[in-house]
């Protein structure tokens, strides 16, 4: 029974890393630069939604000033851990 458990958690893995290449494959290829240098970078959040003036990727609170340096920035990715704040 574990064994079979097992399995299907490999394959639902694999169906998931499928669908992940698929819509990474989707991206424009500046996208896609910025996802494989932040990823070899060993970037584990790659992109989040930021919580009023905290990065949702690292969760460290931002000051109004780096917020400002984060809207005018080409990819908005936090100073800190260089996550992408959507």
């Amino acid at each position: 029974m574990l064994q079979t458990e097992w399995k299907d958690i490999d394959t639902k893995i694999s169906e998931q890393e499928h669908e992940k290449s698929n819509l990474i494959s989707s991206f424009p290829d500046e996208i896609k630069l910025l996802y494989d240098e932040l990823k070899s970078q060993g970037v584990e959040i790659i992109a989040a939604y930021k919580n009023d003036t905290q990065c949702g990727c690292c969760g460290v609170s931002l000051t109004s000033s780096e917020m400002d340096s984060i809207q005018e920035s080409k990819f908005q990715q936090c100073p800190y851990c260089q996550g992408v704040l959507v």
